[in-house]
């Protein structure tokens, strides 16, 4: 198992050395996408270690790449056997998890997942995917309910 400061740089290599090795001339089929749902799911399984080990921070960030990076699979690929649906609906799951934890610490790292969380959502991938989008945003809520600072200088901040 990876290191946790190191789990962000093992799901960018884990899942898109996934894509090119299950992609065959430009189309992912379903066989391939759900081989690469599994890598996604054992990337999330790293995600979920993370939080038990109480590394809020890096669970959020890998999550929400193992989010995104399944939002962009259901563009291009055939996921008819409803797998990246559970591995988009397990990121959630964990963002929830990760959200509401970081709520209850310090400012700086509530500011931190609003941003990541803000920057996330306003990526291209969620063109089109309107409701991912919205419940992205849904877990920015539960850590703005606890923003004790002043909102306008975060906003002009970011």
């Amino acid at each position: 198992m990876a290191e946790t400061n190191d789990i962000l740089e093992v799901a960018k290599m884990t899942i898109s050395t996934s894509i090119k090795c299950n992609t065959v001339r430009g189309f992912i089929g379903w066989h391939s996408c759900d081989n690469i749902c599994m890598d996604m799911h054992d990337v999330l399984d790293m995600c979920e270690d993370a939080f038990k080990r109480e590394r809020y921070q890096e669970s959020l960030e890998a999550d929400t790449y193992v989010l995104v990076s399944g939002v962009k699979l259901a563009s291009c690929a055939d996921s008819s056997s409803g797998m990246l649906t559970d591995v988009i609906m397990r990121a959630f799951e964990l963002i929830d998890l990760s959200t509401q934890t970081i709520a209850k610490l310090d400012a700086a790292m509530r500011k931190h997942a609003l941003s990541l969380i803000i920057k996330e959502a306003k990526k291209k991938a969620f063109d089109g995917w309107d409701s991912w989008r919205y419940e992205l945003l849904e877990k920015a809520v539960c850590v703005m309910r606890s923003w004790q600072q002043n909102w306008k200088s975060f906003w002009i901040y970011s």
